[in-house]
């Protein structure tokens, strides 16, 4: 068995616990404050009536009137098409709603899947919500947008995404560690979250850290796979298992 690592990683629970609730509703992040998660991610959106809604994909999927595009649509229609779950909060939440029951402590990474747009809607949010804006980050894999927000926001952390070696997002893509701290730079960013795979290592962590550079790394489910990855010193490891990776850190402690 490996040695204990000597840094603490965040765990972190993708978009809640989705085997547990509906994805990105508030079901899903009680769920994760259960299981004992540091914190949660949620992926947001900009309704055309400026609201930010918590949901990963740009359409809400409807079986007899097709999709429903988030941004061409009010908050009031969107949560209709989104419709409701088994659980009470598994309905499409606004992102205040989130921040409003952000436990004491606990942090939120706030995913960014639409473009510049919605970071004044974004400060907003932010100033007139009770959460402290310490435990708060934004995370986007457009660099422009991390850009942006660090102007408007420079005391909220902001961490581009990248799938680095597996990046697959063309206009975003850097396939090496110099080019992961040029992009970094240009968006101003505070560090970086990257994809789980081999190529993040050490010695990555440590070139990046040695530049100033937080390491996150996203989504890790093998609890044996987020125990090498704490070995490196990653900041936060994001999950969809928070409670079986919580356990597995325990019992090797």
């Amino acid at each position: 068995m490996d040695s204990q690592p000597t840094y603490q990683s965040l765990i972190i629970a993708h978009r809640g616990v989705p085997e547990a609730a509906r994805e990105n509703t508030l079901a899903s992040f009680e769920e994760a404050w259960s299981q004992n998660a540091d914190g949660i991610e949620t992926d947001v959106h900009l309704t055309r009536d400026g609201r930010i809604v918590c949901h990963h994909d740009p359409v809400i999927s409807r079986t007899l009137f097709g999709d429903l595009e988030i941004a061409k649509a009010s908050y009031k229609k969107a949560k209709r098409a989104f419709g409701k779950g088994i659980r009470e909060g598994e309905h499409l939440p606004l992102l205040s709603e989130v921040l409003e029951t952000l436990p004491e402590g606990k942090r939120l990474f706030i995913e960014v899947k639409c473009g510049p747009e919605i970071v004044p809607v974004l400060k907003q949010t932010l100033e007139e919500s009770p959460a402290p804006l310490e435990d708060v980050a934004v995370i986007c894999f457009n660099p422009e947008v991390v850009r942006d927000w660090k102007e408007a926001v420079p005391e909220v952390k902001g961490f581009w995404i990248s799938s680095y070696l597996r990046e697959t997002y063309l206009p975003y893509q850097a396939n090496t560690p110099s080019g992961l701290l040029k992009k970094a730079r240009a968006a101003n960013a505070d560090g970086i979250s990257i994809e789980q795979q081999e190529s993040l290592d050490k010695t990555l962590v440590q070139y990046l850290n040695n530049q100033g550079l937080e390491v996150h790394v996203w989504t890790v489910d093998a609890p044996q796979q987020a125990w090498w990855y704490r070995g490196m010193g990653l900041h936060s490891i994001t999950t969809n298992h928070p409670e079986k990776v919580r356990e597995y850190f325990s019992r090797n402690a």
